[in-house]
C-alpha cells in the first residue's frame, strides 16, 4: 500500500526551513502564485526583499519554483475537486445523495476485503491493516449515518402525514379511525 514516495517526509525545501517569522511572506507568495496576475520571477524578488528586511537570507529560483509548481498541482486538484463537487450536487438531490453514499461505502468494503484477502502475498505492515480498519469503519459510519437521515425524514413525513391526515378528518366531519 505505501509507496516510496510516502514512506518518508522527504528532504525540506528552503521555503519549508524559513523561520516562523517568514510565514506571512511565504502565504503572500502562494497567494500571489495563486492569483497568476505576475511573473513568478518578480514574485520571487519581492519575496526575497521581504525575507532580506527581516534578515533572513533568499530563496533560490530553483526552490521558488519547485514551491511554486507544488502549489500549483496541489490548487488545481482542489478546485477540480471543488468543480465536481458542484457539478453532482447540482443534479443530485438528498435521496440521491444518500443512494451514493450507500454504494461507494459497499464498494469500499468490498475493496477492503479484497485487500485483506490478498494481504499475505502482498506484505501488509501493522500499519496498513489499521489504516484498513479504520477506512472500513468510515465506510460503516457514513452509511449509518446515511441510514440515520433517511429515518429521521422518513419520521418526519409520518408526522406530517398523521398531522394532514387528522386534520382532513376534522375539516370533512370524519372520524379518527
Amino acid at each position: 500500500m505505501a509507496t516510496d514516495k510516502d514512506k518518508g517526509r522527504g528532504r525540506l525545501s528552503s521555503i519549508e526551513l524559513l523561520p516562523d517569522e517568514a510565514q506571512p511572506d511565504i502565504v503572500w507568495a502562494g497567494e500571489e502564485l495563486r492569483k497568476r496576475d505576475r511573473l513568478q520571477k518578480d514574485i520571487l524578488a519581492e519575496f526575497n526583499a521581504r525575507l532580506a528586511d527581516r534578515g533572513i537570507g533568499p530563496v533560490s529560483v530553483g526552490a521558488f519554483s519547485r514551491y511554486s509548481t507544488q502549489l500549483a498541482i496541489t490548487t488545481r486538484r482542489i478546485e477540480e475537486t471543488h468543480r465536481i463537487v458542484k457539478a453532482l450536487g447540482s443534479r443530485l438531490d438528498a435521496a440521491s445523495s444518500d443512494d451514493l453514499t450507500m454504494m461507494v461505502a459497499e464498494l469500499g468494503k468490498t475493496l477492503v476485503f479484497e485487500l485483506l484477502q490478498g494481504a499475505g502475498e502482498s506484505g501488509f505492515s501493522p500499519k496498513d491493516a489499521k489504516e484498513l480498519a479504520m477506512a472500513a469503519r468510515s465506510f460503516a459510519q457514513a452509511q449509518r449515518a446515511s441510514t440515520d437521515r433517511i429515518a429521521a425524514l422518513e419520521k418526519e413525513m409520518e408526522g406530517k402525514v398523521e398531522a394532514v391526515t387528522t386534520a382532513m378528518a376534522k375539516q370533512t366531519g370524519l372520524s379518527a379511525d
